[in-house]
């Protein structure tokens, strides 16, 4: 269908209703990390608009227009396809998070520990930090709730030196209470 049959045919509601999920969509690819991006059918142009929004001061509304320029890029191309292999990726990705580790002693790695938490304190927010500071006495709550908070405060493009700060110290406190818990079973 032409621009002009379809410019015909639709109101202009439903024109702006469909360049908005463009937009959104647009926003959501711009917040996947480079390797994700190269897996999905993006054309050179489309890449360079999305690189270019992570490069624009979050100031004076740049991310804003450059969201709209690649919403209207997008109108363009197929983006069912984008959609689509979007989706199954998400997909892949939950079902790969949901798969128990086949390796013996999983639990008792404190890195496999620490990324656990970290995911649950990211999906749970103070009650998973409550949990925690329970298990693990040695936990600072206050230092961990300022942790967690940061992920949460930046956007998603500066969210992840936050969180390895978080993930860091969750490897800290798991790592100290094994130690003390050895320490203890030594003594006895």
């Amino acid at each position: 269908m032409t621009s002009e049959a379809y410019d015909k045919i639709t109101s202009k509601s439903q024109r702006k209703r469909d360049a908005l999920a463009l937009q959104d969509l647009g926003k959501e690819l711009a917040q996947l990390p480079v390797s994700v991006l190269r897996q999905l059918p993006l054309t050179n142009e489309l890449m360079t608009a999305i690189e270019e929004f992570h490069r624009l001061p979050p100031s004076h509304g740049a991310k804003r227009r450059q969201l709209q320029y690649i919403g209207r890029m997008m109108r363009s191309y197929n983006y069912a396809d984008i959609k689509n292999t979007l989706v199954s990726l998400r997909n892949k990705q939950q079902s790969s998070h949901q798969k128990e580790p086949a390796q013996e002693g999983w639990k008792d790695n404190p890195k496999n520990q620490a990324s656990t938490w970290l995911h649950r304190i990211d999906r749970e927010g103070t009650n998973a930090i409550d949990l925690f500071v329970t298990e693990f006495k040695g936990a600072d709550r206050q230092k961990l709730r300022h942790l967690h908070r940061n992920c949460v405060k930046f956007p998603e493009n500066r969210k992840v030196p936050q969180q390895r700060k978080l993930d860091a110290y969750l490897k800290q406190v798991i790592a100290e209470s094994d130690a003390a818990g050895k320490q203890n079973v030594n003594e006895h």
